[in-house]
């Protein structure tokens, strides 16, 4: 079900900055519909990004800038064709609607968030951004980054948010809905890999906090609004700025 136009008032300017989105709740769907999304979340994050992974690396792309993206880019297009293919949901439902379908509020939130991430992570990684300048080949580095990291933050709210979310809000309600899916963000299969140094490095249980942090922002920045354009964009832009830069050191 697309998303109709409303005539928000004054308030839109700034109402996106107070989660005030004033959204109508997504059509129900079958719970049969929601197994299939529990079994596609599953499935993508168990086993097909390792197996897309290691079938790379097969063919010569497991490492490096590029590698990264032709990863982050098979991964969503997989998400999206079993959304489309197996799960039968329409998109809009999982928070992805065209602008002509986006409240005032969300218009004028969107490109706030981004020029405020844009201006925050600038001054925190000016130096980062001083050293890649002086690359020679900083242009094609950082486009092939930057797109792989916008796609990688794409991917993991259109799992864990876009979909997880989604559907256990829909089985167990809103609170328990967004911390559940929020830790199985923090703690599953995609940030499992910063266990392995947690015993020679406990200040990494940090690490932990701030990812559950920053999830809990997205999930419910995502119940809110429904728009799952606004957290992609926000956590690639987040995504390129703290690993990205660090990838291109």
């Amino acid at each position: 079900m697309l998303r109709t136009k409303s005539c928000d008032g004054p308030h839109s300017r700034w109402s996106g900055w107070f989660l005030d989105f004033r959204k109508e709740r997504g059509a129900p769907y079958s719970a049969s519909a929601g197994i299939r999304v529990l079994v596609a979340c599953i499935f993508l994050e168990g086993l097909a990004r390792p197996a897309v992974r290691e079938t790379l690396r097969s063919f010569g792309f497991g490492s490096g800038d590029l590698g990264r993206l032709a990863l982050v880019t098979c991964l969503a297009i997989l998400a999206i064709s079993l959304t489309a293919v197996w799960i039968r949901l329409p998109f809009s439902r999982i928070g992805l609607y065209g602008w002509g379908e986006w409240r005032k509020s969300e218009r004028w939130f969107f490109p706030q968030i981004v020029v405020f991430s844009l201006f925050v992570f600038t001054l925190v990684e000016w130096k980062q951004l001083a050293a890649l300048a002086a690359r020679p080949d900083w242009i094609r580095v950082t486009l092939v980054m930057f797109l792989g990291q916008m796609i990688w933050g794409f991917y993991q709210e259109y799992v864990y948010r876009g979909l997880l979310q989604t559907e256990l809000v829909r089985q167990w309600g809103t609170v328990p809905g967004i911390l559940v899916s929020n830790l199985l963000f923090t703690f599953g299969p995609l940030h499992a890999y910063h266990f392995s140094n947690l015993f020679e490095d406990p200040s990494r249980l940090l690490i932990f906090a701030a990812i559950f942090g920053i999830g809990l922002y997205f999930g419910v920045l995502f119940h809110r609004s429904g728009n799952l354009w606004i957290i992609a964009a926000t956590h690639g832009l987040g995504d390129f700025f703290i690993d990205g830069l660090a990838m291109m050191k």
